[in-house]
């Protein structure tokens, strides 16, 4: 059992943990969450014996291993299988196969596992750490933010794997489909304090919501009772015959422990401007294809119109072309064949991956903001940053020192300020925690005009998406049906494919080879029965033959004697013979039936 006791913990000025307790047991799942900046990694960092409490003590059982996906990237192997290989325990050096398995479910070819991790992205190289960790099989899996860089496909294959985890693990994700999905527990921050339930992300938020309800209720109540007996102990305090009763009410009050009211926490607001769009028909885009060259066609053949209140989830396999569709829908980038033809007066907004390349580090939060609109008035950027939950003097911070969460939050809300008719997003729900997720749903939800976005998330896809644009099957196919639909009457042909690439492992070879094993353990001494009886018919057929070859000369002779003899002898030799033909059927019958236990 790991033991989380009494610790406190400030980061700067600001408390994070509050003397807080709490216990992971073997085998529990936690999903651990809170607020941007609340402390989420600092508490991991904690587990790992990186950064130490204030206050209080964690204490972990002697020899627990604990395995941490590292954000910071060090593949210095020559090819992506020898790296992800590195993750293996001593006694499994040699079990490669374990590598291979697990990179084809996060995506990878057979291709690709001896080419250098250099020629992926930072997104695949993830990935490969990621397998590192997992085949390193530790006892404490703590895992910041795995799915970031996951393809829906992949994503799906995690929580499988995951759910399947014997140890224990600590996880943080903007994803709440996911997390309810592979989790056992949630942890909780929340006003520097730490609750940890068993079940989900609804039931912790209900039961913190109650929870404050009933405070704030209390503290009133409380409050309206203190008001009447202050009141009683001002009016009765000069009597001499009231003398003891007012003593006994303020000792009373002496030993009452004033309830605090609860800060507000603030609480962040998205909202994109639109304006009334007149026409029908948005944008048009016709047999839309695209290629870095003739031999390398991402996709071809795409037909999308966009209409007021669209809208369309792109998904699938990273690297298939999801990101290129949206650059073409923008007009940032060309298509060998087809038109991508807007409206005149369309006015599209853009979230792209990469958006903080944009930046200008030196600048400040309000400062970055006001170059969407410099000709907007200060006052106007201050309360959009504080609806992004920048006020006061957080504003202020230099766009260096932003966490990935903080940098999105910016991108958005450059993105709010000016009124769009089109929003095409690049996986906005990326670094963003759980509450900002719910907001931008919400958002986006309520936005008049239409949407494209890129999204792994199956929560935004499910709330959101009324048509699709799916980059599986060797291509790219529009679906006019809800994410939900789409899973139910079509599915994803890659979930089948990772079967299959695992199948092909020499993993999986090895324990076929074992249960080959076994199979002719239970063959061998049927296959010699039959063998034998094949052997012993034989015999019989050619003594029937020499029977038959004595009878026909018996004929010929006239030897009556001899005809009945050798009759007598075919007789009784057919009849043998169909009898070791009924054995060696039922042996045949219980070869078929070992074979049919082990396909």
């Amino acid at each position: 059992m790991i033991r989380v006791t009494q610790v406190t913990k400030f980061f700067g000025s600001q408390l994070l943990f509050d003397d807080i307790t709490f216990q992971i047991h073997p085998g529990e799942k936690l999903g651990l969450v809170g607020r941007n900046g609340h402390g989420k990694t600092t508490l991991l960092r904690m587990l790992l014996g990186e950064v130490l409490p204030d206050e209080g003590e964690i204490s972990m059982p002697e020899g627990h291993r604990i395995g941490v996906l590292d954000q910071h990237l060090e593949l210095h192997e020559k090819t992506v299988l020898k790296s992800a290989a590195t993750g293996l325990r001593p006694e499994e050096k040699n079990d490669v196969w374990k590598a291979e398995k697990l990179l084809s479910g996060l995506g990878f070819s057979g291709t690709d596992f001896d080419r250098p991790p250099s020629e992926f992205s930072g997104g695949f190289q993830m990935r490969i750490a990621l397998v590192k960790l997992l085949l390193s099989e530790p006892d404490l899996l703590l895992l910041d933010e795995p799915t970031n860089y996951l393809d829906i496909t992949s994503l799906r294959w995690l929580e499988k794997f995951l759910k399947e985890w014997k140890g224990e693990f600590v996880l943080i994700t903007h994803d709440r489909t996911f997390l309810d999905a592979v989790c056992t527990h949630t942890l909780a921050i929340h006003r520097a304090g730490i609750k940890k339930i068993r079940g989900g992300c609804d039931t912790m938020f209900k039961q913190i919501s109650l929870e404050e309800e009933v405070h704030e209720r209390t503290r009133k109540n409380a409050e309206k009772q203190r008001n009447k007996t202050e009141k009683f102990i001002r009016e009765f305090r000069s009597g001499a015959r009231s003398a003891g009763l007012v003593q006994s009410r303020i000792k009373m009050l002496e030993k009452q422990r004033e309830l605090q009211k609860l800060d507000p926490l603030s609480t962040i607001h998205f909202e994109f401007q639109s304006k009334k769009f007149e026409a029908d028909r948005m944008l048009q885009a016709n047999s839309l294809s695209f290629g870095y060259n003739s031999d390398d066609i991402l996709f071809s053949g795409i037909d999308l119109n966009l209409s007021p209140g669209d809208r369309v989830g792109v998904i699938g396999a990273n690297g298939r072309g999801k990101s290129t569709l949206l650059k073409l829908l923008s007009g940032d980038i060309n298509p060998i064949s087809g038109t991508v033809k807007p409206h005149q007066s369309l006015q599209a907004g853009v979230f792209v991956q990469g958006h903080e390349s944009s930046f200008d580090k030196t600048r400040t939060i309000v400062e970055e903001l006001h170059t969407a609109a410099p000709e907007l008035p200060e006052q106007q950027i201050f309360n959009l940053s504080g609806s992004l939950m920048f006020g006061g003097e957080a504003m202020h911070k230099k766009m260096e020192i932003l966490s990935g969460g903080e940098r999105a939050r910016v991108s958005l809300g450059k993105l709010m300020i000016r009124p769009h008719d089109v929003l095409l997003l690049d996986e906005p729900t990326n670094h963003l925690d759980l509450e900002s997720v719910e907001a931008l749903i919400e958002a986006l939800a309520a936005f008049p005009g239409a949407i494209v976005f890129v999204s792994h998330n199956e929560k935004l896809l499910d709330r959101l998406a009324t048509k699709l644009v799916v980059f599986d099957r060797g291509g790219a196919t529009v679906y006019h049906e809800t994410y939900a639909e789409f899973l139910k009457n079509t599915g994803w042909s890659t979930e089948g494919d990772i079967i299959q690439k695992e199948k092909k492992q020499p993993g999986f070879a090895s324990q076929e080879r074992e249960q080959k094993k076994q199979l002719q353990r239970e063959l061998r001494p049927l296959e010699r029965a039959l063998e034998a009886k094949e052997k012993q018919v034989l015999k019989l057929e050619t003594e029937l033959e020499e029977v038959k070859d004595r009878l026909n000369d018996a004929k010929r002779k006239g030897s009556y004697l001899l005809i009945d003899e050798c009759s007598n002898k075919n007789w009784k030799l057919q009849e043998k013979i169909a009898e070791e033909f009924e054995k060696m059927v039922e042996i045949e019958q219980e070869i078929m039936a070992v074979r049919e236990r082990f396909q």
